[in-house]
C-alpha cells in the first residue's frame, strides 16, 4: 500500500471496526488503561470483574485487528 491509499483505507477501516467491533473502537477513543486496586496497583486478570474483563478483550481485540489489517 503506498501512502496515498493511506487515508481511504483508514477510513474504510474505521467504518468497519465501528460497525463490528463497537467496544474496540471505543477503546481506541477513551484509550483503555489496565484496570487497578485501591493502591493503584494493576489487576490480574483472574480480578477484573465482568466490566473490566470486556473491555480488556475488547482492547486486545482491537490489537489484533490492527495487527492483521496492516502490513
Amino acid at each position: 500500500m503506498s501512502i496515498e491509499e493511506y487515508y481511504g483505507w483508514k477510513d474504510r477501516f474505521e467504518n468497519w471496526v465501528q460497525a463490528n467491533h463497537l467496544r474496540s473502537w471505543e477503546c481506541i477513543l477513551k484509550r483503555y488503561v489496565l484496570p487497578q486496586t485501591e493502591l493503584e496497583v494493576i489487576k490480574q486478570i483472574s480480578e477484573f470483574n465482568d466490566q473490566e474483563w470486556e473491555m480488556y478483550r475488547a482492547e486486545k481485540m482491537m490489537i489484533s485487528l490492527l495487527q492483521q489489517a496492516i502490513k
